[in-house]
């Protein structure tokens, strides 16, 4: 029969060696990207929480049977067992307590269609303990479900990025007119974009490696090389011929990262390097190929010399840009196609002997265009913006309740620490207050029975007093979070809370959402044709309604997303506001300029006419 084990611990304060490990631990499952990746910190900290425990994993259903993905101490020593009692949580679908060979296993399943579940051995404990420990496996597996959540979440985030820069740079692409202009635009977007040295893209036709496009960085760095009585001169690289790379890439017909290799010291390599990797004595180098219906259509080297090698998530991201760029460059024809309009036969006319009069006259005219083309004035792009807050904090009900009143509206400002809402205390303040009343009378009649020296009655007494001030320190834990405050200035802008006083809400359920106004996020639209004048950094002003001037910005970040507005196509940028006021709101629309600096005074006369047509139309 198995002896349960006390059901409290002497508290013994950690050393500074464990808390330095423990605090290691918080890092690595607050830092991890993914839920596999938590699984191994959550374990090892779910361990320390139970005095208990003697083992701790979690499980993945699969098609095999259950999967084990972390474990502690470590999985040679991890029960048979275990794995059992996770299947059989599983199929129940609940948490359960298991009892086992040398104790008990605790199983709790995750929520979620992958059958995550989460198996805890302990010692033998009596059926208040081992409840207690349940109810801490409950709150650490509501941890590892929100790193999962954060997990999808960002790869989700990474995912669309991905996309969006994929889109971005096709556009380039499908801009051009034949593929060798696609294929240098192609090349010069991934520079810019991964900040690479060098980018070189291949294009092949019929067997042949047709196109050839390079781009180099205009700050390539090189090394130095120190000498007698001067300062380190810096010399960039020895260029290397990139064709045979690309062939590699071509017959090797799939992606690969390689990193810097270091020349060997003695003079020639033992062996005769690849293209590549001859090509990586100088840089970190991804190669990828051009996906084409029939095999590669070419192929793509981007070359990095300061910096760190490529990551994952920058070699998926080339990839796609590979998909979706590779069908545009591969329909483009290999060079311009030549198209003899009204007007090439017009100019060409204009050369003839005949027509003298009508010649002086375009001369005349010509001239006079080329006067004025030589002044120069400012232009500033017009825009239309709207501000907008941070995504709104949502205040969650700290428990299972009745909502006792609830001190703000929608529309009210609030201040951080402000009292937004309180939670009904009476049924609370009851319980305490008979829970205190038991534990009284229980410590007497444990005190009677010790001294008649009645061991069973003082055992059985000892339990429940023990239950009962659990229970009362449950209590008390509430009783100090019905108050419901704000954790930052802001404006209430709903929640479920706002119409529910003195009505029962469950636990996390959202009472008041906050938006915050300690910084904004300025929403601007432009006009397509002046998307290419733009750059993230230009300064620009917004006049907005109850301002008494107008606010400076600073523009952010080109999106690039187009949509139709007030019938013309405008693209979403984001700015960041530099002059905040009390005044200024979430919400609030105006119109501004961006400076973009010295144009031609023709050129902006033109632009101003082409606008006031397209208002009169």
């Amino acid at each position: 029969m198995i002896q349960p084990q006390p059901d409290i611990d002497p508290l013994v304060g950690p050393s500074a060696d464990e808390q330095v490990e423990e605090a290691a631990l918080w890092a690595a499952f607050s830092s991890a990207r993914s839920g596999e990746a938590a699984a191994g910190p959550w374990a090892r900290l779910q361990a320390r929480r139970m005095r208990s425990a003697r083992a701790c994993a979690v499980f993945r259903v699969t098609p095999d049977g259950m999967a084990l993905i972390a474990a502690w101490p470590d999985s040679d020593t991890l029960p048979g067992d275990l794995s059992e009692s996770a299947s059989e949580g599983v199929q129940q679908g609940v948490a359960l307590v298991r009892s086992a060979a040398r104790g008990f296993h605790l199983v709790c399943p995750l929520s979620g269609d992958d059958g995550w579940v989460a198996t805890v051995e302990v010692a033998p404990l009596s059926a208040p303990a081992l409840q207690g420990t349940l109810d801490t496996l409950h709150w650490g597996v509501g941890w590892l479900e929100a790193a999962r959540a954060r997990g999808i979440a960002l790869a989700a985030t990474a995912q669309a990025e991905r996309l969006e820069l994929a889109a971005r740079l096709a556009e380039n692409v499908a801009r051009e007119s034949d593929a060798r202009t696609a294929s240098m635009a192609l090349a010069t977007g991934i520079g810019a974009a991964f900040g690479a040295s060098a980018v070189s893209v291949g294009v092949l036709r019929r067997g042949v490696l047709s196109v050839k496009a390079e781009w180099q960085s205009p700050e390539v760095p090189g090394e130095p090389t120190p000498e007698a009585g001067d300062a380190a001169a810096v010399t960039a690289p020895a260029p290397v011929d990139i064709t045979p790379a690309l062939h590699s890439v071509l017959e090797v017909g799939r992606a690969m990262s390689v990193e810097r290799h270091e020349p060997v010291a003695d003079g020639e390599p033992e062996r005769s390097p690849a293209p590549i990797e001859l090509l990586a004595v100088h840089a970190h180098v991804c190669a990828l190929p051009l996906p084409g219906p029939d095999g590669p259509a070419g192929a793509i080297l981007v070359e990095r010399t300061a910096g760190d090698p490529f990551s994952h998530d920058e070699v998926a991201s080339l990839e796609t840009i590979a998909l979706q760029a590779a069908p545009l460059i591969e329909a483009k024809p290999l060079a311009r196609p030549v198209t003899v309009t009204r007007e090439r036969r017009a100019f060409v006319a204009l050369f003839g002997p005949v027509r003298m009069k009508l010649k002086l006259a375009l001369i005349a005219l010509l001239t006079l265009a080329l006067v004025m083309l030589g002044a120069t004035g400012h232009y500033a792009v017009p825009v239309e913006g709207t501000v907008e807050g941070q995504a709104p904090r949502t205040l969650p009900a700290p428990f299972s309740g009745v909502l006792g009143e609830v001190l703000v509206r929608k529309g009210d400002a609030v201040r951080r620490g402000q009292l937004v809402a309180r939670m009904d205390d009476s049924e609370l303040l009851l319980e305490r207050d008979r829970l205190t009343a038991e534990r009284t009378q229980l410590a007497r009649v444990t005190r009677e029975a010790r001294e008649i020296r009645d061991r069973g009655a003082s055992e059985s007494l000892d339990a429940k007093l023990k239950e009962v001030e659990a229970r009362l320190r449950t209590v008390e834990e509430r009783l100090a979070r019905t108050r419901v405050v704000s954790p930052t200035d802001g404006v209430v802008v709903g929640g479920s809370g706002l119409n529910a006083s003195a009505s029962r809400v469950e636990a996390g359920e959202p009472l008041v959402e906050i938006a915050p106004v300690d910084s904004y996020r300025l929403v601007l639209w432009v006009d397509e044709r002046d998307l290419a004048l733009l750059r993230e950094g230009q300064a620009g002003t917004i006049a907005l309604p109850g301002e008494t001037s107008a606010l400076g910005f600073t523009v952010k970040r080109l999106t690039g997303v187009s949509t139709l507005r007030a019938g013309h196509n405008r693209v979403r940028i984001e700015a960041l506001l530099q002059d905040v006021s009390e005044r200024t709101r979430p919400g609030a629309e105006g119109s501004g300029v961006i400076e973009v600096g010295k144009r031609k005074q023709v050129w902006i006369w033109w632009r101003a006419l082409q606008r006031d047509f397209e208002s009169w139309r």
